[in-house]
């Protein structure tokens, strides 16, 4: 899987995930956090139905119950999982737990449903590399820059006041075998 390149689009646009999908990204983000009611989902599992040779993830909720909802749009089409605010190893364990449920209802291959935990926190930067070792789904470790600066306290990120925390995040996935993304 090509990873140089990533496209975010926010989920209750669906003429914007349309076009992500047209477009030459390697991965198409779609943002469901925030995201709410049934209507919007099932526009974006119609627009998804018939998707073919696209990396697409959706960035989910964090809370486990709207999480369980965001969820629901992943099929065959979908590559994987966003999952922002990412502080702990069984976040990702329980993450992995239920794609393997919704693999078996679709009739999909175990596993083929990654994960890409975002870290925004100083309690997920500081378990990262815990983070990106709980389960063989994790396939690259990211971060939210905005996020991050505010729980680390930082008012208004200069450009390179990130920086030894992102190579913290960087060191992490690395030894953890997996894919540092910017």
């Amino acid at each position: 899987m090509r990873m140089r390149s990533r496209l975010h689009v926010r989920g209750d646009d669906i003429d914007s995930i349309a076009e992500a999908l047209s477009s030459d990204a390697d991965i198409v983000v779609i943002d469901l956090v925030g995201v709410k009611g049934e209507d919007a989902r099932n526009a974006i599992v119609n627009k998804l139905e018939n998707v073919e040779d696209r990396t697409v993830m959706v960035r989910v909720n964090p809370d486990e119950e709207d999480m369980a909802d965001d969820l629901e749009t992943l099929s065959g089409s979908t590559t994987g999982i966003v999952l922002p605010r990412c502080e702990v190893p069984v976040s990702i364990e329980f993450l992995s737990e239920l794609l393997e449920g919704i693999e078996e209802l679709h009739g999909l291959e175990q596993g083929h449903f990654r994960i890409i935990p975002e870290i925004g926190t100083a309690l997920g930067l500081e378990r990262a590399y815990d983070i990106a070792s709980a389960s063989d789904r994790v396939l690259a470790l990211t971060y939210d820059e905005a996020d991050l600066a505010r729980d680390l306290g930082i008012m208004i990120p200069k450009e390179d006041s990130l920086r030894p925390f992102v190579a913290r995040i960087v060191q992490a996935s690395r030894a953890a075998g997996t894919v540092p993304l910017d």
